[in-house]
């Protein structure tokens, strides 16, 4: 599975390859114009102006520390297999000693994942309850009583608002639950 995030531990031997990585003032150009578009080690070099054996090194190194991903390659017209990069589009996450960030980012993803599903259905309810009012309305030929109760849905509370908040609470309140357990 391809993940969209990169998490590092302070304690990592990674942390310390990912810092060098991105303190390297080649691989940052390097970085900079895989954003822009796919290329290869030669084209870099080229890009770059600098030799084809340094860009091969920083480009491993970007690989090492999943920072570029080999996208498709192709033939030279000596038959060599040559690479394309594009840029791994993830979020580096770096995590300090003792916390446990990826136990909690999947209750995270169910957690806006559940609002959206919350919000569309309130959503959705709110669009029926506003057919259903213009309905009555027109059968009944009344005005005030239809324009309060539009007002009522106007004003109805944002249930996946709130769902969130509340999600992002007691996921809160359990990170510091575990924190004070394991300082214990």
């Amino acid at each position: 599975m391809n993940e969209k995030y990169l998490l590092v531990s302070l304690e990592e031997e990674k942390s310390k390859q990912l810092a060098n990585v991105l303190s390297n003032d080649t691989s940052r150009k390097i970085l900079d114009y895989l954003a822009e578009k796919d290329m290869s080690e030669t084209d870099l070099a080229k890009e770059l102006n600098l030799p084809l054996s340094t860009v091969h090194y920083n480009v491993q190194n970007l690989l090492k520390n999943n920072l570029v991903e080999i996208k498709d390659f192709l033939y030279s017209e000596k038959g060599n297999k040559i690479n394309i990069y594009k840029l791994s589009r993830k979020l580096i996450i770096i995590a300090p000693r003792g916390i446990e960030i990826k136990n909690i980012l999947p209750a995270i993803g169910v957690s806006l994942i559940a609002s959206g599903i919350i919000y569309f259905l309130a959503q959705r309810q709110q669009e029926i309850e506003q057919f259903t009012l213009m309905d009555t309305a027109k059968s009944m030929e009344l005005e005030a009583a239809p324009m309060q109760a539009m007002q009522q849905i106007a004003t109805a509370p944002n249930y996946a608002f709130w769902f969130l908040v509340g999600a992002i609470f007691a996921i809160i309140l359990y990170s510091i639950i575990n924190y004070i357990r394991s300082r214990k």
